[in-house]
């Protein structure tokens, strides 16, 4: 106390002193025009609002809103449970979010694309679709050669015997008694 006398300095103008607290304030008078312009700007804020819930028209329209939309208990309840399923959806939403980044990547990527291009080609099932299809290209051909050839019942009987036929027949009578059972 006695340096306080001494020196006839005020009790307050001690932590001045200290070397902290006046590099400190020089920030914050650095700071003061932005201090200054975000106080203007809440000030501004405070009064429109103010404004707005002193004009009766602005607030009958508010309340006009508010009345025709459907918030009710139930909406509430509804958001409140969909804001507590945020995690999950959050999750799901990442993870359909990596898949489609990896595929715009694998998209994207002419090494990739040649690679499941080859893959497709030595499928087992690319490799039947393709003998079915070109089957179905000789059928076809085969049919419009003999389009004007006469079938005679002894042709049809020759054809029952034929292995395949009768696969096909068993395949036939085995698909209808199956669709007749319902």
């Amino acid at each position: 106390m006695a340096s306080h006398a001494a020196r006839n300095e005020p009790r307050w103008a001690e932590p001045l002193q200290d070397e902290e607290v006046q590099a400190s304030m020089a920030y914050l008078l650095r700071k003061l025009p932005e201090i200054e312009a975000a106080v203007e700007s809440i000030d501004q804020f405070v009064q429109f609002g103010q404004q707005t819930f002193q004009d009766r028209t602005s607030m009958d329209h508010v309340e006009d809103q508010l009345s025709l939309s459907s918030i009710d208990q139930e909406s509430i309840e509804a958001l409140g449970q969909l804001i507590g399923k945020m995690p999950v959806l959050l999750k799901l939403t990442e993870q359909v979010e990596q898949a489609a980044t990896f595929a715009e990547s694998v998209m994207n990527d002419q090494e990739s694309l040649a690679y499941i291009a080859d893959v497709a080609e030595e499928s087992t099932v690319m490799k039947k679709g393709k003998e079915l299809w070109n089957k179905a290209d000789q059928i076809q051909e085969i049919a419009e050669e003999n389009k004007n050839e006469q079938i005679s019942i002894f042709t049809v009987m020759k054809w029952i015997k034929d292995p395949s036929v009768q696969q096909g027949l068993r395949y036939t009578k085995a698909a209808l008694q199956v669709m007749n059972q319902k």
